[in-house]
């Protein structure tokens, strides 16, 4: 590696935009001249001109295939071509401004789309039908990007108020999107987010999520990660008592056969000092053991 300039590639104009083929073999761009041009990654040779947009191409992306192209322009519409064919297959139109960014689902059914007119759109790609609409947003959205965690679908968008914002996207009979957090200047917060049966949670975490929109009830767990008790306390109850012992009120598992317990009838057993400093040494060893995931 030299760093040397192996190739100019040129347009009439500003170029916006640019990205490799899936297979490493092309490379398209668009500009201010209105066209997307596609050439050849060894020789630089423009091996075609894509034209049918009436102003500038600001974006272009290939499928996750590589199978279609789609670009983006300010004369507010979108065009996927057929990469085998070089004809512009669909005309996405319904944006009322500018399209700034698009980017496709991982599967590649799914285009999202952000522009100047303050929304993020979806559109699937086989027959150009709008999926959604998302108009949450104060200002004009500059990017969108995707995400797949666990065959659940994302999308993070940037907004030009500074806003970060991440949605799970649903794809139901309609599909939808559903906000999970957005941060801006700072602050975080999570409007309409679900915690409910979440693992791991602290008293304090709950608290903070919840202050911040999250709604739900985690999940329950006898302690966390780490030597910190939480949720059930493993003591029932500890009592001292006035000459220095305490009774420890909590069901014994396995009761001595030479006290027999009756049926729901509590027993207590007194503990002295040093009884009580050997109970606090072994759950402290306990706790300080790797908890079981569940």
């Amino acid at each position: 590696m030299t760093g040397d300039c192996l190739q100019t590639l040129s347009h009439a104009d500003f170029v916006l935009s640019v990205v490799y083929g899936c297979d490493g073999k092309r490379i398209a761009t668009g500009s201010k001249d209105r066209t997307v041009r596609i050439r050849d990654v060894d020789t630089g040779k423009c091996c075609t001109v894509l034209e049918g947009h009436t102003h500038w191409v600001r974006e272009v992306v290939y499928s996750s295939q590589g199978d279609q192209l789609a670009s983006a322009s300010d004369d507010r519409t979108i065009r996927l071509w057929n990469v085998q064919t070089k004809v512009c297959s669909l005309a996405l139109t319904g944006h009322t401004d500018q399209v700034h960014r698009v980017a496709y689902s991982a599967n590649g059914k799914l285009l999202a789309s952000s522009s100047l007119d303050k929304t993020v759109r979806l559109w699937d790609v086989s027959s150009g039908e709008c999926r959604a609409v998302v108009e949450y947003f104060p200002a004009e959205v500059n990017c969108v990007s995707w995400s797949t965690s666990s065959n659940l679908n994302y999308l993070v968008t940037g907004c030009q108020d500074g806003s970060v914002l991440k949605w799970q996207v649903l794809e139901e009979d309609q599909c939808r999107l559903q906000l999970q957090w957005s941060a801006s200047n700072g602050a975080l917060t999570m409007t309409g987010t679900s915690i409910q049966g979440a693992r791991g949670l602290t008293a304090l975490n709950k608290q903070l999520l919840r202050q911040r929109g999250a709604i739900g009830e985690p999940e329950r767990l006898l302690r966390e990660t780490g030597k910190k008790i939480t949720m059930v306390p493993v003591v029932s109850k500890l009592k001292e008592t006035s000459e220095g012992t305490a009774e420890a009120s909590s069901p014994v598992a396995n009761p001595p056969m030479d006290h027999p317990e009756q049926p729901n009838q509590h027993v207590e057993h007194p503990l002295d000092s040093a009884k009580i400093k050997e109970v606090i040494k072994g759950l402290t060893y306990l706790l300080d053991q790797p908890h079981p995931q569940q």
